[in-house]
């Protein structure tokens, strides 16, 4: 993914984020967007299943399933 690619998706979910009802609680929860960016770049469809669901990083995140390391 070009850093372009990443930055419009970077905007594309701070504006899901605040168009999400209920958010409000989680944003302490949310990852450093940084921390984002490569799980965005591994893989499109994490990085649309997360703009079509806002909540969905943070939680993941929250749960300590982004820093895992998987087999």
């Amino acid at each position: 993914m070009t850093e372009e690619a990443a930055a419009t998706r970077q905007e594309r979910y701070r504006l899901a984020w605040r168009e999400a009802s209920g958010v409000e609680e989680l944003t302490s929860r949310l990852p450093p967007f940084e921390h984002i960016w490569p799980v965005w770049a591994g893989s499109d469809y994490v990085a649309q299943t997360c703009l079509r669901n806002p909540r969905l990083l943070a939680s993941l995140h929250g749960a300590g399933v982004l820093e895992r390391a998987l087999e």
